[in-house]
């Protein structure tokens, strides 16, 4: 074996072990306990890979690879233990009005550098998701809702995702066994505790992700018949992919009313608060807009305002003061259903402040 083949195996051990430990959210002293190998041993196998199976080191990897299901030959089999990529249309919380599909075109319109960005309407967070991956340089992310369980599920999402995959697998599990029965149980304990794990699976299983709570902040929304929640293994994937994006990124989630929120020059807004709708009223109750418009005008940062659009063909937009804006755009939002017969084309209003204080 020359030495270009042994640094390439030990780089590919390294890299397989490592994925290991993310994909089972494992630090290397808890993978160490796990598998029963010195915690001393694991950190050098982590930072320095090791090029072959020998006497002294056989019965440790082969522990190893018991642990992860693995043949211990898999160790050295380039990407053979590779996390899993998400599916790319899919998102971690469903939740209705999701920007999933403007995402990138919203994203693209921001400039190249910010400070403060801010999402006071965080959501499932669409909007958030593409700006992490992509090569807008920001300083710091800020962002917020006044829903309680929400902020704490993002905040799990970022400390404990392994928790959130325990109790969806298990919770899906019973699910597919005994049907609605089981969804109404769980939303009634959720209105009692307001656990964030519960708060997720009812979103992953209720009717298209619709977030609707009663004036006794009681959620409502029924069992989606014909979708029993995304597969446990697409799930995972898709909390891989948000932890490691949390985690290398300075982000943090709080409970703030929007109002709160205070820019400044060199900051980005993106507000997507709850659309006017003509015959309900989802989430915590319909939006005061006069004092948007009044905390908007005060914004020093530039913003990006989602709000209704065309559906049909049929204007719905709200009516946004002119000088709260440099620019509107009409932004394919694919095909609705909502409050319609049948699927139509949609379009959201996206209204842009270019123009900041310095």
């Amino acid at each position: 074996m020359t030495a270009t083949d042994s640094d390439d195996r030990a780089a590919i051990f390294r890299a397989n072990l490592r994925s290991l430990l993310e994909s089972r959210w494992l630090s290397q002293r808890e993978a160490a306990d796990l598998t029963g190998v010195p915690y001393k041993w694991m950190r050098r196998l982590c930072h320095d890979g090791v090029t072959r199976c020998d006497k002294r080191t056989r019965a440790g990897l082969e522990q190893i690879a018991k642990h992860f299901e693995i043949e211990t030959d898999d160790l050295w089999r380039k990407d053979a233990v590779g996390l899993r990529e998400p599916r790319q249309d899919r998102s971690l919380i469903r939740w209705w009005g999701t920007k999933r599909v403007q995402a990138s075109e919203i994203v693209a319109r921001f400039p190249k550098e910010i400070a403060t960005y801010y999402e006071p309407f965080i959501g499932g967070g669409s909007v958030l998701y593409e700006l992490l991956r992509s090569n807008v340089s920001v300083k710091r992310y800020r962002c917020s809702d006044i829903c309680e369980p929400l902020i704490a599920l993002w905040n799990l999402i970022r400390t404990d995702p392994a928790r959130v995959e325990d109790q969806y697998r298990k919770m899906r599990s019973v699910l597919l066994n005994r049907g609605s029965d089981f969804y109404d149980e769980v939303r009634d304990r959720f209105n009692k505790t307001h656990d964030p794990c519960d708060f997720f699976f009812i979103l992953r299983t209720c009717r298209n992700g619709y977030v609707r709570f009663n004036q006794r902040g009681q959620f409502t929304v029924g069992f989606h018949h014909k979708r029993k929640g995304a597969p446990a293994d697409e799930v995972h994937a898709l909390l891989q992919d948000w932890h490691r994006l949390l985690t290398i990124n300075d982000v943090q989630f709080c409970v703030r009313d929007y109002r709160d929120v205070r820019s400044r020059s060199r900051d980005v807004l993106y507000l997507d608060p709850p659309y006017m709708l003509p015959n309900d009223t989802p989430y915590f109750g319909r939006l005061d807009f006069g004092d948007m418009w009044n905390w908007m005008d005060r914004q020093r940062g530039r913003y990006f305002l989602s709000l209704n659009g065309f559906v049909d063909g049929e204007d719905r937009r709200v009516a946004v003061p002119d000088h709260l804006f440099d620019e509107e755009l009409q932004i394919d939002a694919g095909i609705g259903s909502l409050n319609t017969v049948g699927p139509v084309a949609v379009t959201n209003s996206l209204y842009v402040r270019c123009h900041v204080e310095d």
